[in-house]
C-alpha cells in the first residue's frame, strides 16, 4: 500500500501559493500532513496554527522511540529531521 501526504505550506510562510522545497527548508509533519517552514523553530502556537488545530485541542510530539510529549502553545519546537505531531486525541469517561 503507497500512502502519499499533501505538501502545505506553513502560515505566513510563501502564502501566496506552493512553493519549491529549497535547501533552508524545513519539514514537519501534523498528523500526516507534510508542511515546511524557512524557520527551524516554530512554537507549538504556530503549529497549531498552520495545521488548523484548536489550542483548546492541544498538540504532541511523536519521537521515534514510540514516546510522546505534550508540546505547550509557548513552547519552541526544533523542526529536527523527521519531526511528527499529532493533535492531542480527547479522552471521554464513561
Amino acid at each position: 500500500m503507497i500512502t502519499t501526504t499533501e505538501t502545505q505550506l506553513a502560515a505566513e510562510f510563501d502564502s501566496g501559493g506552493a512553493r519549491p522545497l529549497n535547501a533552508e527548508d524545513f519539514l514537519f509533519e501534523v498528523d500526516g500532513v507534510t508542511y515546511q517552514s524557512k524557520r527551524r523553530k516554530l512554537t507549538g502556537a504556530e503549529i497549531m496554527a498552520v495545521a488548523k488545530i484548536p489550542p483548546s485541542d492541544g498538540l504532541i510530539q511523536l519521537f521515534p522511540d514510540g514516546t510522546t510529549a505534550t508540546i505547550a502553545p509557548a513552547e519552541e519546537v526544533d523542526l529536527e529531521p523527521d519531526v511528527k505531531f499529532k493533535r492531542r486525541p480527547r479522552f471521554k469517561r464513561g
